[in-house]
């Protein structure tokens, strides 16, 4: 089972995570992450974004895997196919 969650999950339910499942971190640069989300000044974070990503860059690099995922999703895909997490049968 693959479960995507936001940011703010990982920084608050960490241990459990790391403990009970394999964590990866998709890492883009932040100006990717802009283009990609676009900036919306409604949304509630979006004010202190830029520090909250600075802020919680470390602690995203706790993940099991930390995957370049400024590529295609493509390429992304396959980086994470490339890890030591699939049964090959």
């Amino acid at each position: 089972m693959i479960i995507a969650t936001g940011g703010g999950c990982f920084i608050h339910n960490r241990q459990w995570m790391l403990e009970n499942g394999v964590v990866l971190f998709l890492d883009v640069p932040y100006v990717q992450l802009v283009s990609r989300l676009g900036a919306d000044p409604t949304r509630p974070l979006w004010k202190n974004a830029e520090q909250l990503y600075k802020d919680r860059y470390e602690e995203y690099k706790k993940a099991h895997h930390q995957i370049d995922a400024s590529g295609t999703p493509e390429e992304v895909v396959e980086r994470i196919r490339a890890l030591p997490l699939w049964n090959a049968g």
